[in-house]
């Protein structure tokens, strides 16, 4: 059977109010699912700001107060967070909760996920910019295609076929 999962985008640090969503469609007559993917922002800018305790919205999932309700996978956009940079690996950053990395793929839950963290400019012009999604298209392989692709935001051009047009 194909897994169920469910894709959020844009978290923006109000992880709260996430997963107290994902609880009620979990136990609801569409779950139970396997995973959580979120795509966008997870972070918000306040969260990088006043170090790693201050601004951190993953300090009680840390630190054991509060659980996230399924396994919790994350890219990040624009904004890393508190204790996170586009260095970062893959880490479980609080329990049931997964920072997949730069990017890379990964098998999970049955699915080959590709990710792709980051935010780029519209045109692509430097050495930085096209060295993660280089990376990534080089772990491709034809014999083991992706199932999924998380990216933080929307690749040009998505909307000129969409019906209605966007």
């Amino acid at each position: 059977a194909e897994p169920k999962i469910l894709v959020s985008g844009d978290v923006e640090g109000k992880l709260d109010a996430l997963f107290q969503r994902v609880s009620t469609i979990n136990s609801g007559a569409a779950g139970p699912f396997e995973c959580l993917f979120c795509v966008g922002e997870f972070f918000s800018t306040n969260d990088s700001a006043g170090g790693e305790e201050k601004g951190d919205p993953l300090r009680d999932y840390k630190r054991g107060d509060k659980v996230a309700p399924i396994p919790t996978y994350f890219i990040c956009g624009k904004d890393f967070g508190p204790s996170l940079d586009e260095t970062s690996q893959s880490t479980e950053v609080a329990p049931n909760i997964t920072f997949l990395g730069t990017n890379g793929i990964r098998e999970l839950h049955g699915l080959r996920v590709a990710y792709l963290s980051g935010h780029y400019p519209l045109h692509s012009s430097g050495p930085m910019d096209t060295m993660a999604s280089n990376a990534l298209l080089q772990l491709h392989s034809a014999e083991r295609p992706v199932d999924l692709l998380l990216t933080a935001q929307w690749p040009v051009g998505v909307t000129l076929h969409a019906a209605p047009p966007l």
